[in-house]
């Protein structure tokens, strides 16, 4: 049985790019999809992306900015399908390297799938070329990125297989990739490092709450698909856990996300007053957290209609 549940509300603007912006990302991502072929088996993934980066992108970004992240998420969503299992460790440590501009090895370089390296290499010196006319620093983001990658790899590896929620969810914050991909978006924003030392762990805790609603919000979603794919979702693991109706374990994962999204408000207040004298970019990013909160409810409330 499908559950109903009440739209997800949120209390954070929107700013959808406008219609340049997305034919823009659009180009883009044809460009790179014919430069290296990685998402070939699930075309449908490069609408999925550019549902995503209308939704989820800063107000008017720069178009450099905008043309990395597009080739970023590219690699990440290479990383969601998870076309090749055995390989995904050896794969993700060559994209990290590539994205990062550290060295490869030799020998993990030829267990990619060709244009793996050459597309995390085009993306990475994009990345470094934007961040360096910002005065920004790779550091925080080159952490966050290798922790979701990781993830996938734990996934794909089946370290583990979560039996409650607690535990579904703590991978589940990492492999939806919203902590890199907001702080990425922070850094081509000009967030500093001294604003990152100075106020990080507050936007830390922004960004760990924010992919928590994100997450919840998506598994709420994704009841249905996820029960017949077999794949692991908050709402299916309260049911089991709690030998719950679906209507009930839904419900409970509904106050749940409703009240994260209470405490990432809190969160970002705090934020806000402690780094009263921050940089604008700072605050710039906070806001960009709520826009992207709020804008993975709409891209997926968006996919759901078009493609169901």
């Amino acid at each position: 049985m499908q559950v109903t549940m009440n739209p997800l509300t949120y209390p954070f603007p929107a700013t959808p790019l406008g219609a340049a912006a997305v034919r823009f990302v659009r180009d883009e991502l044809a460009a790179f999809e014919a430069s290296h072929a990685l998402l070939a088996r699930r075309p449908g993934l490069l609408a999925v992306e550019a549902v995503f980066l209308t939704h989820c992108s800063p107000p008017d970004p720069a178009s450099d900015a905008l043309a990395v992240v597009t080739r970023i998420l590219y690699l990440v969503l290479y990383f969601n399908d998870r076309v090749r299992r055995e390989y995904l460790g050896v794969e993700a440590s060559v994209v990290w390297a590539g994205v990062c501009g550290r060295p490869v090895a030799t020998e993990a370089e030829s267990q990619c799938r060709p244009g793996l390296m050459a597309a995390s290499c085009e993306a990475g010196a994009a990345l470094r070329e934007a961040l360096a006319r910002r005065g920004a620093e790779l550091t925080s983001f080159t952490h966050l990125f290798r922790v979701n990658l990781a993830a996938f790899v734990w996934v794909a590896e089946r370290h583990t297989t979560p039996v409650t929620v607690s535990e579904h969810i703590e991978v589940r914050q990492e492999t939806i990739s919203a902590i890199a991909y907001l702080r990425l978006w922070g850094l081509l924003g000009g967030l500093q490092a001294n604003d990152e030392l100075r106020y990080g762990l507050h936007l830390q805790r922004c960004e760990r709450l924010s992919a928590l609603v994100q997450a919840l919000a998506n598994d709420l979603r994704s009841v249905e698909r996820d029960r017949q794919e077999g794949q692991p979702n908050a709402v299916l693991l309260e049911e089991s856990d709690r030998q719950a109706q679906s209507d009930q374990a839904a419900l409970r994962i509904a106050a749940r996300h409703a009240h994260a999204l209470a405490e990432l408000v809190d969160a970002l207040a705090v934020a806000r007053r402690a780094g009263a004298a921050a940089s604008p970019a700072y605050h710039a990013y906070l806001t960009f957290i709520e826009i992207c909160t709020r804008g993975n409810n709409t891209a997926m409330t968006e996919l759901v209609n078009r493609y169901s």
